[in-house]
């Protein structure tokens, strides 16, 4: 027995579809054509009124006048739909063969712009780039292009450096997209600008912009490594420099983990340069890198280099590629100087830990497996005998102030 509240739910049901549904779908189906929503709802207007009459007429008894006003009215309802439901068949089979109706995205074609700039035609090249930029005005592609043909073609880095800037320090363009720019202003600067300080402006930009990013310390570390603008000023009048000795045995270089220490340079005072250098920046990977260096192979004091070490492993948003770096560097610490597999097993396990199904988590399973091995193969290192400046090696009054150096 079907009861009343189920027959109530249904008739409700049923009216949203009919007063409400209906009416929306054929709308939105109105607004795709071409005779537009009100042509078709004049046209649906009187169809409804059509079938009315015929439904009403033959209710009342009059078969007669109903079947009449089905015969004459049908020739005026096909003859108006007739168009209109061809060119919906039409498009419908026609759309299997061309995607349809649906409009697609309007994009720049720089293709013209760059083969013009193959033949040489640089003046074409930037009137075409500049013809896409008046349809397209926020491209960053057309603008990179600009500004590349710009700084490339027509020695202008004034223009380059503009439209770079522009992209920077806009906040509707991507953040990869800002970077990228910023960090190209900083490599044309000093390529073609030979301007240190304005290359240190692009790369300052970017760490204000993004803190704490993986592109914010990669900007930190190409200023802790920017070329002075003496040594700019110097291309500008280069002088005659000495050449010195080659080096042998090309390719012969120590294993790419092993520690490097620059050369020529007496160790304490590489240690007092590399520390006051790490005042100014801290979070400088290769400094450190080599001040651990310093520490291990000069003065054999692994927990100085150690500590070196966990600092930049430490660092927020440190590149993963530097902290295996760093941990395999202290595992073999571990098993050279101090001799201590069951510690340097630890260390590695840390990677293992730190970043989970990647190659250097393989990597360092496949070395704890060979750690005996490893341990077998090492030689005992000589003990570096510690003069007065043992418990301040390299440090000056400054840095001495400051924890975090060491």
């Amino acid at each position: 027995m079907i009861h009343f509240a189920q027959i109530s739910f249904w008739s409700l049901l049923l009216s949203i579809l009919l007063f409400v549904g209906m009416p929306v779908a054929f709308w939105r189906w109105a607004k795709g054509t071409e005779e537009g929503p009100i042509k078709l709802l004049f046209k649906a207007g009187f169809t409804v009124a059509w079938i009315f009459s015929i439904i009403m007429l033959g209710a009342g008894g009059a078969e007669g006048f109903a079947l009449a006003i089905a015969l004459l009215g049908g020739i005026p309802v096909s003859l108006i739909w007739a168009p209109t439901l061809g060119r919906a068949l039409s498009d419908g089979i026609g759309g299997l063969y061309t995607g349809g109706s649906t409009e697609i995205e309007a994009r720049p074609i720089y293709s013209f712009a760059t083969a013009k700039l193959n033949r040489g035609d640089v003046t074409g090249a930037i009137a075409e780039v500049r013809k896409q930029l008046g349809q397209f005005p926020e491209d960053y592609q057309g603008l990179m292009l600009l500004a590349r043909i710009f700084v490339e073609r027509q020695n202008n880095l004034s223009e380059a450096s503009e439209i770079l800037e522009r992209i920077g320090g806009e906040a509707h363009y991507a953040p990869g997209e800002q970077v990228m720019a910023l960090n190209q202003l900083a490599d044309w600067r000093l390529k073609y600008g030979l301007d240190s300080h304005g290359a240190r402006e692009a790369l300052e930009c970017i760490e204000r912009q993004f803190p704490g990013s993986e592109a914010g310390y990669m900007a930190t570390q190409r200023l802790a490594h920017l070329t002075p603008q003496e040594m700019l000023d110097e291309r500008k009048q280069p002088n005659l420099i000495e050449v010195l000795e080659h080096v042998g045995r090309v390719g012969l270089a120590p294993h790419p983990r092993e520690f490097a220490v620059a050369p020529g340079v007496e160790p304490g005072l590489r240690a007092r340069q590399l520390v006051e250098h790490l005042d100014d920046h801290p979070q400088d990977f290769e400094a450190r890198v080599e001040l651990a260096a310093v520490y291990h192979k000069h003065y054999g004091r692994s927990d100085l280099a150690i500590d070196q070490l966990e600092q930049l492993i430490n660092l927020p948003n440190q590149l993963i590629k530097n902290a295996v770096h760093c941990l395999h560097q202290i595992a073999d610490i571990q098993m050279e100087k101090m001799e201590d597999p069951a510690s340097a097993k630890l260390t590695l396990e840390r990677i293992i830990k730190l970043f989970p199904q990647t190659s250097a988590a393989e990597n360092a399973l496949t070395r704890i497996t060979y750690l005996a091995v490893e341990s077998k193969g090492k030689r005992p290192g000589g003990v570096v005998k510690m003069g007065s400046y043992e418990q301040n090696i390299g440090l000056n009054p400054r840095s001495s102030e400051r924890e975090g150096t060491l």
